[in-house]
């Protein structure tokens, strides 16, 4: 029983290996995969750039939006109480700290 899986295993590998036979055998497709591996390394800093920029904007944003979205249900555009500005000063009152819709 052991045996056989180890077969079966050793099947699985080499038709995992079957394309590589192809590429070795078809100049269009080894240049297409050579361009594709030399283009990995790139690729990678790319997406490390990209990432960064995603992370910076990120931050960035949390930092200019935070508690923007919150308002207290005694004044809901912000015109009429002025000075209820944290959850605590709307709740002293007996309103509500609700999330706008977005």
């Amino acid at each position: 029983s052991g045996s056989s899986l180890k077969v079966v295993r050793t099947m699985r590998v080499m038709r995992v290996l079957r394309p590589l036979k192809l590429v070795r055998s078809y100049e269009g497709i080894r240049t297409i995969v050579e361009g594709l591996l030399n283009s990995v390394e790139t690729l990678v800093n790319l997406m490390i750039i990209t990432l960064l920029f995603y992370l910076g904007f990120g931050i960035l944003f949390v930092n200019l939006l935070k508690g923007e979205l919150w308002y207290c249900s005694l004044d809901p555009t912000g015109e009429l109480m002025p000075d209820l500005e944290t959850r605590a000063d709307c709740e002293q009152r007996g309103g509500v700290w609700m999330n706008r819709e977005s």
